[in-house]
């Protein structure tokens, strides 16, 4: 896509694109009913003004933005701090990631880490504007009941990173559906396969230690593990589906086996952990295509 290099011409686009965030806003003040169609379109708004306009300018479209948002909801920063930010925040990281030709999910993890690092970082402000005199903690220990409040830390950041992860899961598909009437290809090659593999390795072994070192981060690494190894099944070439679907279903019967165990053990609080082994099955998998595949262009 051709950039506007010309102020004028910027400006004009700038203008548009936050004209479209405007009504957007407006729609979610009086049409609550769209606001989780809303929510998941915002950053195509984002990603087409990033991949339109020249970097030095892209502030002007920030700050036009949030301004024109606030002045439609000047009694309530709900939209602004929810909505609009983490959906510039999604849309520029996409919007920068297909303009480098980056790889589709690592596309899609810097832009859920992005948003999740925002949505922890804006936990005191929302404390301090809604939470009167609580915490948002104490509204997800409460929302757990009383006898899961022992889970509220090992749930709290999974939940927050899920929520992430699927919002931007979600914008990626809608933006990789219509970005190609824009002249914009997406890079879905599997070439950073086996970095991930190894990165999912890692945090198979990190989920692993914090069992015995710092647990109330066990279900966060878990949930990475689970996420990375899942983006690896999907993105490498399954040629071996009967092999793996043999692997699967043994797999499965030693979870269910050893789930009973555990429930007899009253170790139920650890049962999510055998959500590893299917992960390290996909790692091991994954990391023999890498292997194999890089074996083949050497020679």
């Amino acid at each position: 896509m051709k950039k506007n290099r010309t102020l004028a011409n910027s400006i004009t686009f700038i203008a548009l694109m936050a004209a479209f965030n405007f009504i957007f806003a407006l729609l979610m003040v009086y049409l609550p009913a769209f606001s989780l169609v809303l929510y998941v379109f915002l950053p195509f708004v984002t990603t087409i003004t990033v991949l339109h306009v020249d970097k030095k300018y892209l502030s002007i479209y920030y700050i036009s933005s949030i301004l024109l948002t606030f002045i439609i909801n000047i009694n309530g920063l709900d939209f602004i701090i929810f909505t609009l930010i983490p959906s510039l925040i999604t849309g520029s990281v996409f919007g920068i990631c297909l303009e480098k030709k980056v790889n589709s999910v690592t596309a899609i993890l810097l832009s859920s880490f992005c948003q999740f690092v925002f949505s922890l970082l804006t936990i005191p402000l929302i404390n301090a504007i809604y939470m009167n005199n609580q915490s948002i903690i104490n509204v997800f220990r409460t929302f757990l009941g009383e006898n899961r409040e022992y889970l509220t830390y090992k749930l709290f950041l999974p939940t927050v990173f899920a929520v992430s992860l699927a919002q931007n899961i979600i914008s990626f598909l809608i933006i990789s559906s219509e970005i190609n009437k824009f002249k914009v290809t997406i890079n879905n090659s599997d070439e950073l396969s086996i970095a991930y593999s190894y990165i999912a390795c890692g945090l198979f072994l990190l989920t692993i230690i914090s069992i015995f070192v710092f647990n109330d981060l066990m279900y966060l690494l878990l949930s990475l593990t689970l996420v990375l190894s899942l983006l690896l099944l999907f993105t490498n070439q399954l040629k071996y589906k009967k092999a793996l679907i043999s692997i699967g279903t043994i797999t499965i019967i030693l979870m269910v086996i050893l789930l009973v165990i555990m429930i007899d053990a009253n170790l139920t609080l650890y049962a999510p952990l055998l959500l590893l082994m299917p992960c390290l099955i996909i790692i091991i998998f994954s990391l023999f295509l890498s292997m194999k595949k890089r074996n083949i262009m050497l020679k």
